[in-house]
């Protein structure tokens, strides 16, 4: 990384830069100055890499913690979902009337059985203050909590439906309905009812994940705040152990097939003591079943198709003159052709919704005998939600592309398609060997100007940066092409080990041993070989391994000692600068973005700062320099050399590194502007830290659309961001000047099918 391009531009100087006869001193000095560096790399690599489990504090928190954070909880979905009800435009207009009834015997015992059966040891405890009585045989979503989810003995429900039949929205008015009745039960009893947690299964691998260290992890992304102090060392553990949180996942069928039933079975056998509410397309939990994987005395309850009375009622709603009068044209279709294309496809809270968002003023394009087919008419709604986002060709021609692009690589991971959208996963869409490169050449040149400015304060300006640039930028490629790709951190407070005490004092004595010998090694091989086998070669050989053997172990136990000691002091003030409040905002992918650049910039300058003092002062002292020529030369290599590591280990930056690959292939785009643009326009939507599209509906025909026109074997070359290009929406009739969309969608405005 940034520590090669140091090391290559000080390597370089000892060996080719400034007089001769300067160059074994030289050597001592950057042989010191570099077993300092090693030592504080080989310890910040080791702790970086250190497995989360082994981060975490001792102990558990206490009930009373746990309660408390519950309590925060509830709040904060109360009101996080209290407002996507209102960005999805689930309960404005009135919302589409879908009903739904117990499902058919292949996919569900009988329900007779369900009501009887009675609730074992592992099942959580019932509800206070719902009552007693059976779960029904069909209703109104509106009223699942009363009549499905508050009575289910063994609190276990799967929705299942076809695409857009209104599953995300039934369980968001679900959760908003548990959470209601948390607030409304007494003060004494309200311990006793479960917090509803939204998640969605696509991020979850459950062959390599657990369900309680998913859960946990998400909710911790997601809910910062509940790493707060206040709350104990693990309150998030706390509240899954305990049963104070009921999960709400959304998106089983988003799972891939290897891992569904996986998952099926990790519910059945790890989410014992906890309420488990689903959600799933009917052919993906069939064909789970079909692996012999279910959930026992679960129930099973499928999503009705909206008949035309509900559908008229729902087109129609808070409609005045003339747009009642247009409207009623395709309301008088609806009824005369139940069984039409039409009524066929507005069948479906999705769909309605989209219908309305798409011609808020004049539905006349619905009509149009072009639309002959479901499939062209769903088509062409999902094609008209980006006009109606955005009005100007021009944009709407980037967006499209760029959202079309963003949605086949989701559709297209090697895992299998995904619905999370993190943003720190798109630089892994671009080819790894560029992104590095572009890299080694960002961060080493950096490198190589912080070494030139150190060998230029004792060998001339020009001459130190010349050197440096050189040499840090072919460090910088090196190191570049050998970095992995990382993911936002944060910092885990934790109590210095033993243990780790004991590597740094291991690690400061081989880097010691290694640097020193390296250096005398390679600056005697390198020249000697320059100017012959000559006696300079073999003195300098004599030389580095004499110093090695003398020196090293020292110099190597001291700096382990100082320069280790001194960053646990810094690690340790960055984790309590890091460490969230009880009061910290609920993550968001803009937020998290945000706080990747901070942190790293907060703890490279901080880190650099100290790493810069204990460097001049070796440098000063045992190479030298003195006092003020140590001391400068190491404020400069630390405040640098802090900076480039620190940024180098951020996500944020990598973003920035994908998106230079692709302005040098001539397509520029500020992916963090594009996403929260469609954020803003509600082609996106936000899932705690990730993005997801409006509709999965909408990502697929993204994806199919970019397939066909930028990657088939006939399409056009892809069109660079700055020209507008072809128009990528193709519309079949005229479209009426765009407008901005209405609240009040429908229910499944935010349905992910």
């Amino acid at each position: 990384m940034a520590g090669v391009g140091s090391g290559a531009g000080t390597i370089g100087y000892v060996l080719w830069g400034g007089p001769a006869a300067d160059r074994p001193d030289r050597a001592q000095v950057w042989g010191t100055v570099w077993a300092v560096a090693t030592a504080v790399l080989g310890w910040a690599w080791s702790r970086l890499r250190r497995p989360a489990a082994d981060l975490a504090g001792a102990g558990a928190s206490t009930p009373e913690q746990a309660e408390v954070a519950a309590q925060l909880l509830a709040t904060r979905m109360s009101a996080t979902w209290s407002q996507q009800v209102r960005i999805r435009g689930i309960r404005l207009p009135a919302p589409v009337r879908v009903r739904w009834r117990w499902a058919a015997g292949e996919v569900v015992v009988p329900r007779v059985e369900v009501n009887a059966s009675p609730a074992g040891v592992t099942d959580p405890s019932p509800i206070p203050g719902t009552g007693v009585g059976e779960v029904l045989g069909s209703g109104v979503v509106t009223r699942l909590h009363q009549e499905v989810y508050a009575r289910l003995r063994h609190g276990r429900l799967v929705l299942i439906g076809g695409p857009g039949a209104g599953k995300t929205a039934a369980m968001i008015l679900l959760l908003l309905a548990a959470l209601d009745h948390r607030k409304r039960v007494p003060e004494a009893d309200r311990a006793q009812v479960p917090v509803p947690v939204w998640l969605t299964l696509g991020s979850w691998n459950p062959r390599t994940q657990t369900l309680r260290k998913w859960v946990t992890a998400t909710i911790a992304r997601d809910h910062p705040y509940l790493r707060a102090a206040a709350f104990g060392p693990d309150a998030i553990g706390a509240l899954f152990d305990t049963g104070k949180i009921a999960l709400f996942l959304d998106g089983l069928d988003e799972l891939p097939d290897a891992h569904r039933s996986q998952a099926t079975h990790r519910l059945r056998t790890e989410a014992g003591g906890l309420r488990v509410v689903l959600s799933s397309r009917p052919d993906e939990y069939r064909a789970t079943l079909d692996d012999g994987a279910h959930l026992p005395e679960t129930a099973v309850i499928e999503l009705r198709p909206v008949g035309v009375t509900a559908a008229v009622d729902y087109l129609l709603a808070d409609r005045t003159d003339p747009s009642r009068r247009a409207w009623t044209q395709v309301t008088d279709r609806l009824r005369a052709e139940p069984a039409g294309v039409l009524a066929q496809t507005l069948n479906s809270p999705l769909t309605l919704s989209l219908a309305r968002a798409a011609h808020p003023g004049d539905p006349a394009p619905l009509l149009d005998p072009a639309l002959d087919t479901g499939q062209a008419l769903r088509r062409h709604l999902l094609d008209q939600t980006l006009v109606t986002a955005y009005p100007d060709p021009r944009e709407r021609a980037r967006a499209t592309y760029w959202l079309g692009w963003i949605a086949h690589h989701m559709n297209t991971q090697p895992g299998g398609p995904t619905r999370d959208l993190p943003w720190w996963h798109i630089p892994g869409w671009i080819s790894r060997w560029q992104r590095r490169l572009v890299g080694g050449l960002v961060f080493g040149l950096a490198a190589g100007f912080m070494n030139g400015l150190m060998i230029g304060l004792m060998n001339g300006l020009m001459n130190g940066l010349r050197n440096g640039l050189m040499y840090g930028l072919v460090g910088g490629l090196v190191g570049g092409l050998g970095h992995k790709l990382p993911a936002p951190r944060t910092f885990t407070p934790h109590l210095p080990s033993r243990q780790e005490l004991r590597s740094i004092l291991v690690i400061g004595l081989v880097g010691g041993l290694v640097s020193r010998l390296g250096v005398g090694l390679m600056g005697g091989f390198v020249f000697g070989l320059m100017v012959g086998l000559t006696d300079e070669f073999v003195d300098g050989v004599r030389n580095g391994l004499r110093d090695g053997l003398m020196y090293a172990p020292v110099v190597g136990l001291v700096v382990g000692l100082v320069v280790g000691l001194v960053f646990r002091l810094v690690g340790r003030l960055m984790e309590v600068w890091s460490s969230p409040v009880a009061d910290s905002a609920e993550a968001a992918p803009r937020s998290t973005h945000s706080q990747d650049v901070q942190t790293k910039v907060l703890g490279g300058f901080v880190g650099g700062l100290v790493f810069g003092l204990v460097v001049g002062f070796m440098a000063g002292f045992v190479g030298g320099l003195g006092f003020v020529g140590g001391l400068v030369n190491g404020l400069i290599f630390g405040f640098v050399f802090g900076l480039v590591v620190g940024l180098r280990d951020a996500a944020a930056p990598e973003l920035f590194l994908a998106e230079v690959v692709l302005a040098v292939r001539g397509r520029r785009v500020r992916f963090m502007r594009l996403l929260e643009t469609a954020l803003d326009r509600q082609v996106l939507r936000q899932a705690g830290a990730v993005y997801q599209f409006r509709h999965a509906d909408l990502q697929d025909r993204l994806a199919e659309r970019f397939a066909r026109d930028h990657l088939s074997s006939s399409a056009p070359a892809e069109v660079p961001a700055s020209v507008p290009g072809p128009e990528v929406v193709d519309l079949t009739v005229p479209v009426p000047a765009p407008s901005v969309p209405e609240q009040g969608a429908g229910p499944s405005a935010g349905e992910r099918g």
